[in-house]
């Protein structure tokens, strides 16, 4: 942990020495100068018993109903840095019979929230964009790609303790690499004690490279490589946690073109999942979509290995 600290102090230390040659800005003028922004989200959820057991997971008989209400506020550039934090707050309109669904309840816990909670607390950087278009945020924050997603699904969100590189000196191309301490869920203070509702504090490292590229007129080419090192941590979100189990590493390679002067959309991906313990597995899929004026229509098509061990994506998402 004291190397961690060392390390962080050292690249803000970089950050200010670069800043200090930049024109002097207000401070205050940065904080009048923020932006606040907020929304409200009610996610009213009902599923019928199904006999799946636990790969159901708490999807089975659930009668559920959440509204969550998020005020966020980001300052204005100050010689390159932006501070930014989002407090979260979700009520439980009481739907459920009560119980949680380890106990063959009906209650999705991640739909029956009461809690208020700091959703974000991060530093962003951006460099002299004469040099690089690149930005850095460090702290509490949103992060939402194919192996590493914050989901949009329920009202409550969770974050990440992360550190987030993104670059795009390369014309259509995003670059990240993004370093994870901890997974921040959304449960804050709820009274379940359920093993999904408590942070996962990662005991060995977690490292992401994310790269989506669209420079060909088109097509859009996204890849992502997981490496999970840590020992203790469930990977996911019910029912994939139940399934997967000491480190890993993943990659996700998707692919969609738009045929020229017409609105078909042709797509493919892949993933697989190699495990320092336990089998192996892969998922590929591929789609046609098509509009037809205001009507869009999906035909899509995936298979999964026998192993039914693939961790999908690093956060609650479904």
């Amino acid at each position: 942990m004291r190397a961690k600290t060392t390390c962080l102090t050292l690249a803000v230390s970089m950050f200010m020495g670069v800043t200090a040659q930049a024109d002097e800005v207000s401070f205050n003028d940065a904080l009048l100068g923020g932006k606040f922004s907020g929304d409200i989200n009610t996610v009213i959820q009902f599923g019928s018993e199904s006999d799946a057991g636990i790969s159901a997971g708490p999807m089975s008989d659930t009668k559920t109903a959440n509204t969550a209400l998020s005020l966020k506020y980001e300052t204005a550039n100050f010689n390159g840095f932006k501070f930014g934090a989002a407090v979260q707050a979700g009520y439980d309109w009481k739907l459920d019979d009560g119980q949680p669904w380890q106990v063959q309840g009906e209650d999705d816990e991640r739909n029956s929230i009461q809690s208020i909670n700091l959703q974000n607390a991060y530093i962003a950087y951006a460099f002299d964009p004469e040099a690089t278009k690149s930005t850095i945020r460090i702290g509490r924050q949103d992060i939402i790609s194919p192996l590493v997603m914050r989901s949009s699904m329920y009202p409550m969100k969770d974050a990440f303790d992360a550190v987030v590189l993104t670059n795009k000196d390369i014309s259509g191309t995003t670059f990240k690499l993004m370093y994870l301490e901890n997974w921040r869920k959304r449960y804050g203070d709820s009274s379940n004690n359920s093993i999904l509702e408590k942070d996962a504090r990662f005991d060995g490292s977690v490292y992401s490279i994310y790269i989506n590229n669209n420079s060909v007129k088109g097509l859009n080419i996204e890849g992502q490589y997981l490496s999970n090192d840590s020992d203790s941590t469930l990977a996911g979100d019910p029912p994939t946690n139940f399934f997967t189990s000491g480190p890993y590493d993943t990659t996700f390679l998707a692919l969609n073109y738009k045929i020229p002067e017409s609105q078909v959309v042709l797509g493919t991906m892949y993933v697989d999942a190699d495990y320092d313990k336990g089998a192996d597995t892969d998922l590929w899929g591929a789609r046609v979509a098509t509009k037809f004026g205001k009507l869009g229509v999906t035909l899509a098509y995936t298979s999964t290995d026998d192993a039914n061990s693939l961790p999908g994506t690093l956060g609650h998402v479904p």
